[in-house]
């Protein structure tokens, strides 16, 4: 190229060097000259002088013929035109440069400004670096907001960015975000039912009034989100579309549920998931993500109810997921996650050292899946450490112990985890540190355990089914020191109460241990309260299992509490109330060997054996009393 240059020239070579078309076409439109025949002129000598090199001569002609079609058509029209073609191939960068170059007043910069919005949230679903969720909010944000922007299109972007916003709020917990995402939605609604986006943005703006509801918002909140979800479910022609409607629906009254704890509003969330699995083509990549949700949601009500249906069932489900999907798929370490979980809630009750085998290896699998700076790495080291913990308990590996707390303590030094997460992490860390006091007797271990379990606690709300556990965990680190007994009773009594409502299983267990632990203590009177509180208890647990192989499980405490409760009674002088326990837990066996299922009775009568069954409630009603 020339080093004498005109004035034109050094202009043009402004424009050959610009670093971006959006930089180009701004040197273009400030300067007519510069796509003259005189302009088109120089860049072709230039072409001409460096012929010998094919390449630079190459690129040369391109920016001639720029210069000339810019001169004939127009700059803008030029410019117009290529953004097009930029944004044809639908990547990140070619849809920013198309957005930056198109002209200002182009309704194309909404579809493309919708276009990245979704390029930018699918490389956040696979990577799960915050910064592509903040750029596809930008996106959003920034076509919905653009004056040119059609009416009809608006909505619809209104709602991809009450969507991202959702996003982020669970990632971030920004209680702006929240807001925006309701307030973003709401305006999609109020488009009306005549737009063709309205079934989404009815969608999307009943999950966002349910996601305030789970943070701590009155029963007639959740109750209007689930109705919204529920008629855009209706609105929905396209059964593809219903379907994901009615997972949002049972993803967010699961949600709620670990707020609220009512037990109805997660029933209708099994039914919601239940319907939008069965919606759903087998073996579509929805399909595994709803058959994933719905083991996460039976694992939730068998959390609650101990019935070992849910727990089989969330354990089906989540195989299911597994089998169909892809080993590099992003969700895959969330699945392994679900299923190690259900499997070790499992193993819990039966024992059966296949399940915590099986539960392990997912953990080890989510972990490994899972890239070291990802958003929920410190999940699944904490679901892996629980592992270990159970581990540890079953066959006494300490290197199972040391390593569960690295993983816990890794865990919550990260910032991935939401409330519910961090203070199961922080809980889990308070037991393992408990434990290795049994091992090692440091005085320390038992004082940071007592920090962690109470931060717990402190992190919980009131209603969620989780407190009574972290509760009946506290009562225990409590228990160890003298000075702090009355304090633990507290907080047994207050988890036999909570879990009471709430989680049956865990109030049972809590008045075992509380019963066991004063009792070793010499304090029998106390004793004889936890225990007596767990017979009530262990009553309505028997009364909620289904199957014989599910309430099995339940009376085998039964067997334990009456001896325990007798014996604490008579070492307080309270043979009255030694013999009346006994009575009440023998009374649970006996009523289970003769107990009067309806299920069972019109089964056996729609089978023909109506006399049996008249047989057996007449024989089981002269033992009533």
């Amino acid at each position: 190229m020339p080093s004498d240059l005109g004035d034109l020239a050094t202009r043009l070579v402004a424009v050959v060097n610009a670093a971006t078309w959006a930089e180009m076409r701004r040197l273009l439109e400030a300067d007519p000259e510069l796509s003259s025949p005189a302009a088109v002129a120089v860049v072709d000598g230039w072409a001409d002088q460096v012929r010998d090199d094919p390449e630079s001569a190459g690129k040369l002609r391109e920016y001639r013929d720029m210069l000339r079609e810019c001169g004939e058509q127009g700059v803008a029209a030029y410019f117009d035109e290529q953004a097009a073609i930029l944004a044809a191939d639908e990547t990140i960068t070619g849809l920013t440069e198309a957005i930056a170059i198109v002209s200002a007043g182009s309704p194309m910069r909404a579809v493309w400004g919708n276009q990245l919005f979704l390029a930018y949230s699918r490389r956040f679903d696979d990577r799960g670096d915050p910064q592509d969720l903040h750029a596809a909010i930008a996106a959003a944000r920034a076509a919905a907001g653009d004056p040119a922007t059609p009416s009809e299109v608006r909505p619809g972007l209104l709602t991809n960015l009450a969507v991202g916003l959702l996003d982020r709020f669970a990632l971030l917990a920004e209680d702006a975000d929240l807001r925006a995402a309701i307030d973003a939605a709401a305006e999609a609604v109020g488009a009306g039912a005549a737009c063709a986006t309205y079934p989404e943005a009815l969608s999307t703006y009943g999950r966002a009034l349910l996601v305030r509801a789970a943070r701590g918002g009155e029963r007639e909140q959740y109750e209007e989100g689930a109705q919204v979800l529920q008629q855009a479910a209706d609105l929905c022609r396209d059964p593809l579309n219903r379907a994901a409607v009615l997972a949002s629906l049972g993803n967010g009254l699961s949600d709620v549920f670990l707020y609220t704890g009512e037990l109805d509003v997660l029933d209708r969330a099994v039914a919601a998931t239940t319907e939008a699995v069965d919606a759903t083509p087998a073996g579509s990549a929805d399909w595994w993500i709803r058959q994933s949700n719905l083991g996460v949601v039976l694992l939730t009500r068998y959390d609650h109810s101990g019935d070992i249906a849910d727990a089989d069932a969330s354990i089906a489900a989540l195989r299911r997921a597994v089998e169909t999907c892809p080993p590099t798929a992003s969700g895959r370490p969330a699945i392994m996650t679900n299923l190690g979980l259900v499997l070790a809630e499992r193993h819990e009750r039966f024992r059966d050292p296949a399940d915590l085998d099986a539960a392990l290896a997912a953990f080890e699998e989510a972990v490994d899946g899972t890239p070291e700076t990802g958003i929920h790495r410190p999940m699944v080291l904490s679901n892996l450490g629980g592992g270990l913990i159970d581990r540890y308990h079953e066959r006494g590996g300490p290197a199972d112990l040391d390593r569960a707390i690295r993983c816990f303590e890794q865990a919550l030094s990260g910032s991935g985890l939401d409330w519910a997460t961090r203070a199961a992490t922080s809980h889990n860390l308070g037991r393992a540190l408990l434990d290795r006091y049994d091992r090692d007797s440091a005085p320390a271990d038992l004082e940071q355990a007592a920090e962690a379990v109470r931060a717990a606690v402190a992190a919980t709300p009131d209603g969620s089914q989780r407190l009574p556990g972290w509760l009946s965990s506290l009562a225990e680190v409590l228990g160890r020191r003298e000075r702090t007994a009355d304090e633990s009773d507290t907080a047994a009594r207050r988890a036999i109460e909570l879990g009471s409502e709430v989680d049956l299983a865990t109030a049972l267990r809590s008045a075992l241990e509380w019963g066991e632990r004063a009792a070793r203590h010499g304090r029998h009177r106390v004793a004889v309260d936890a225990l007596t509180a767990g017979v009530t208890v262990l009553e309505r647990l028997v009364r909620t299992q289904g199957l014989r192989r599910q309430k099995e499980t339940w009376l085998r405490d039964a067997v334990m509490l009456g001896p325990r409760l007798a014996y604490a009674a008579a070492a307080d002088g309270a043979p009255v109330t030694a013999v009346t326990g006994l009575e009440r837990c023998r009374a649970v066996l006996l009523s289970e060997a003769l107990e009067r299922n309806p299920a069972v009775l019109r089964q056996l009568t729609a089978d023909g054996h109506g006399e049996l069954a008249a047989r057996f409630t007449a024989a089981s009603g002269r033992l009533d009393p």
